[in-house]
């Protein structure tokens, strides 16, 4: 009887303890395209010569390790930042892969920047093979039509143009 009570705990133990499939060790998020630390405050002008200005509030960095055994759930990382004041700008990278693999397969990348009646939105999926996180370059350039934004490694949002075609700069 002990002998099975034993047995038992331990097929328990390995359910609970040993069943999980491993998460990619690295990370892909690059925060170097977002170089943002809380209470930052970044400076905009345009060619009219007027300045706006907002100071991040938040930065959160995420990533799981494990995925329970027999979890539909994905291996994912994430990084956000948002900021407030005169212009409100909003970043977000996600990056996903399934259980056992041992690289991220999809990053996805959002940005959204808020001014005066404005809001500029942008939502991108990027799917790779392989360890090939430098997809984006030294430069993202998000564009729609009339509204764009620029990202720059290790400079962060540099550039953005509003709904009227007014181009903002970051200020140095």
């Amino acid at each position: 009887m002990k002998i099975r009570h034993l047995f038992f705990f331990i097929i328990i133990i390995f359910v609970f303890a040993g069943c999980t499939h491993r998460c990619p060790d690295d990370f892909p998020i690059n925060i170097r395209y977002f170089p943002y630390k809380k209470g930052n405050i970044l400076s905009f002008h345009n060619t009219q010569g007027d300045t706006v200005s907002t100071t991040v509030q938040k930065v959160m960095q995420n990533k799981n390790k494990n995925v329970p055994w027999g979890s539909k759930g994905l291996c994912f990382a994430d990084y956000f930042f948002s900021s407030s004041g005169e212009v409100q700008l909003n970043g977000n990278f996600n990056a996903f892969a399934y259980p056992g693999n041992s690289h991220f397969s999809t990053i996805s990348l959002s940005v959204d920047i808020s001014y005066n009646k404005f809001t500029i939105f942008f939502d991108r999926y990027f799917s790779f093979e392989g360890n090939n996180y430098n997809i984006f370059g030294d430069t993202i350039l998000l564009s729609d039509g009339q509204e764009s934004i620029t990202i720059v490694k290790n400079k962060g949002i540099t550039e953005w143009t509003d709904g009227n075609g007014e181009v903002w700069k970051l200020i140095n």
